[in-house]
């Protein structure tokens, strides 16, 4: 039997613990820490390190080793504790924090030839102590060949015969590896201002992880109304069921140039009113767009402003009156009624999207972001920009984060669409509250 002692570096967040700089390099913003895959590090961890509980700096992992690991060092406070290879604390922050402009100068380090020089400021690797065996079995002399010898009773017993070798660094560090972000999302309530409505939405979100300067994304949420009057039922009070459904997929390179980044996406909206569907289907599709990052850090990680040109196709429900002969009077005369009935219309425009994103994290597992669009539609045909039929949003979001998986999160969103009331007969404006709860696993 073998008698070890592992001391075990999984972190949850905010979590601390205590970690030693082997080797820095200021010129790369790199250092070698004392702790690897046997304390349970890997790739991609995000951390951030302390000296006398003093913040220094963030870090984020480039190479894990059995009992070593590399790490791109940005935001720093103080660099003296790395330099004079201090004790460290490290403690744990969520993936999702780390700045795009990170991931993107980790994926074009030179770990290689930078591991050279930093394990040549390392002090040597301490032996482990040899296994101690039990009593009443003596040590074999016999050669390893892969396989176990037994003393005591007689034969050998052969190790994996069939692998010739495996490597458990590499095997832990693929385990490791994850390709999406899956986040399941509730909204239980939620306030609208049109008809004080009140809803409940479901929804998900996949996020790719660890692709480099690629990055895609999707979505699906569907929401169900109960508890307002039909918008197409005049004069109704009873409680009408409704219905929508919002789904897309985007693509992003993001930095193809310092501050440039290509993004494309398609959008399907559904929305069913009792009988009336006002929007039986809506396509935005964009295959080009452009944005220009104005400026990013560890703290306000997105302030950015975005243009695509955008081909929308649309089918809409529009409810409408119809005069109809029923009929003819004692003189012969015909007799005429009015009967609802619902036309349908469908539409193909062309609309210009600029877009102006931000996002704030001020203090760790605390966000802040603000999104607004502005479309205007624009005929091709006749030459013509309409400003005002720009299906204008704003939505505004603030999330908490109490764990690494759960998310706590408002949203205000905005919107003013002049179809709505052109088409419809309906305010242009709308506001909802949302309250929403999120789950987020790793695929």
């Amino acid at each position: 039997m073998l008698c070890a002692s592992i001391q075990v570096f999984a972190l949850g967040i905010n979590e601390h613990v205590d970690v030693r700089s082997l080797g820095y390099l200021p010129n790369e913003n790199v250092v070698l820490l004392n702790r690897g895959l046997a304390d349970d590090v890997v790739k991609n961890e995000h951390i951030q390190l302390f000296y006398n509980d003093k913040f220094i700096a963030r870090a984020y992992s480039l190479q894990v080793d059995t009992h070593r690991s590399i790490w791109l060092i940005y935001q720093i406070a103080n660099e003296g504790p790395l330099t004079e290879k201090a004790e460290l604390k490290a403690r744990r922050l969520p993936l999702r924090l780390v700045p795009f402009r990170v991931k993107n100068a980790a994926e074009d380090t030179r770990v290689d030839e930078i591991k050279q020089e930093l394990l040549a400021q390392a002090p040597p690797e301490t032996p482990e102590p040899a296994p101690r065996l039990k009593l009443g079995y003596k040590e074999s002399s016999r050669e390893d060949n892969e396989e176990i010898p037994i003393t005591d009773p007689e034969g050998a017993m052969a190790l994996n015969p069939s692998n010739n070798s495996v490597d458990s660094d590499a095997f832990q560090d693929e385990e490791a590896k994850k390709n999406f972000n899956v986040q399941l999302t509730a909204a239980p309530i939620k306030f609208s201002s049109q008809y004080h409505a009140r809803e409940i939405s479901y929804g998900t979100n996949v996020q790719s992880v660890d692709w480099g300067k690629k990055n895609l994304s999707g979505h699906y949420v569907y929401s169900n109304r109960r508890s307002r009057p039909s918008n197409y039922t005049a004069g109704a009070t009873g409680i009408a069921t409704s219905s929508s459904y919002d789904a897309g997929v985007n693509f992003d390179i993001n930095n193809i140039t310092e501050h440039f980044s290509f993004f494309s996406f398609a959008t399907y909206q559904r929305e069913r009113d009792g009988v009336i569907y006002p929007i039986r289907y809506r396509w935005n599709i964009a295959p080009v767009g452009l944005k220009y990052n104005i400026y990013n850090d560890d703290k306000i990680q997105d302030l950015s402003l975005s243009y695509a040109p955008i081909m929308e196709y649309e089918l809409n429900d529009i409810p409408s009156t119809r005069t109809i002969q029923t009929g003819t009077d004692a003189f012969g005369n015909p007799v005429y009624a009015y009967e609802d009935y619902v036309e349908q219309k469908k539409f193909q425009r062309a609309r210009h999207s600029f877009r102006f994103g931000f996002k704030w994290v001020p203090v760790p597992n605390f966000v802040i972001a603000n999104t607004l669009w502005y479309r205007p539609s624009h005929d091709f045909s006749n030459k013509e920009v309409d400003l005002r039929d720009c299906r204008l949003s704003n939505d505004f979001s603030l999330g908490y984060n109490p764990s690494d998986n759960i998310t706590l999160g408002y949203q205000n969103v905005y919107t003013w669409d002049l179809l709505q009331k052109r088409l419809l007969g309906l305010p242009s404006s709308n506001m909802d509250n949302i309250f929403t709860i999120s789950y987020t696993f790793a695929l």
